[in-house]
């Protein structure tokens, strides 16, 4: 009886052996790969179909001389053309189709910061320098949902400013003319000194505008304060704008029979 005994703990030593063994690999240490966490929503690793970034050179390079022109280049978003359409003032840009709907389903951001509070509150693309964009980051449908909340069903649009230590940044004045007594001027200039950056742009705009009573007169700056070292970084932005929009209004019906050519297509109804 000893004997089998002996014999039967043998074989159970064994097995708890083979067992031990047979575990042993799931126990292994698994390594996993590090991740960067630096990196903006939309870098160039993540950009895909619905997302899409528009640089300070694509906008240098764009012969487009106005925001909502610029952003009516990329795919799915669609621009409503009001007043004038001068610097693109008043202008609506629309992100899958929300048409009327889309202030209160595309939401706009500045710097990552919610732009407009207010539901159909709007937001005038011109009140911002063109030559002070560094980059714009667009997220179409329901990603800028999870991302900004409430009023982005149809997408969002990030327009992140220059500062002083962008590498976009330059010292330079621009200036520019065109029809109906159309001139623009703009200006930026930048300054570095160890941590401390300092940028400032600026525009200037004078237009009679196509349609009678539809003058644009525009003054806009942004300035921008920054501070970065490899520990600590902030920055303080100050931006102001003044605008004169002319309001054409709309054309009576002509008496008579249908249909009828405006001898002056840009006239505009201006009685009280």
């Amino acid at each position: 009886m000893g004997l089998k005994l002996g014999r039967l703990g043998a074989v159970l030593a064994l097995a708890i052996l083979l067992g031990q063994n047979a575990v042993a690999p799931s126990r292994a240490q698994i390594t996993l790969p590090e991740i960067d966490v630096s990196w903006t929503r939309l870098n160039s690793g993540m950009v895909g179909t619905s997302n899409s970034v528009i640089t300070a050179r694509d906008i240098e390079r764009s012969p487009a001389q106005n925001l909502p022109d610029i952003l009516s280049r990329e795919v799915g978003i669609q621009v409503q053309h009001l007043f004038s359409a001068t610097n693109g003032s008043r202008d609506g840009v629309d992100l899958r189709g929300f048409g009327a709907f889309a202030q209160s389903n595309v939401l706009i951001l500045v710097n990552g910061r919610r732009y407009q509070d207010f539901d159909l509150q709007g937001f005038d693309f011109s009140s911002i320098p063109l030559n002070s964009i560094e980059r714009i980051e667009i997220t179409r449908g329901n990603s800028s949902t999870v991302l900004y909340g409430d009023g982005a069903i149809g997408g969002s649009i990030n327009i992140v400013l220059k500062k002083g230590s962008s590498t976009a940044a330059a010292n330079r004045v621009e200036g520019l003319a065109g029809s109906y007594n159309y001139w623009e001027g703009r200006a930026s200039a930048a300054v570095t000194s160890g941590p401390w950056s300092v940028g400032a742009f600026g525009n200037a705009i004078d237009s009679n505008g196509y349609r009678v009573n539809s003058a644009l007169r525009q003054r806009n700056v942004n300035a921008t304060l920054n501070y970065a070292t490899p520990n600590l970084g902030g920055y303080f932005t100050v931006a102001g704008d003044r605008q004169f929009q002319g309001l054409p209004a709309g054309l009576n019906n002509l008496p008579g029979s249908f249909p009828y050519t405006l001898e002056t297509p840009w006239q505009s109804n201006t009685a009280p």
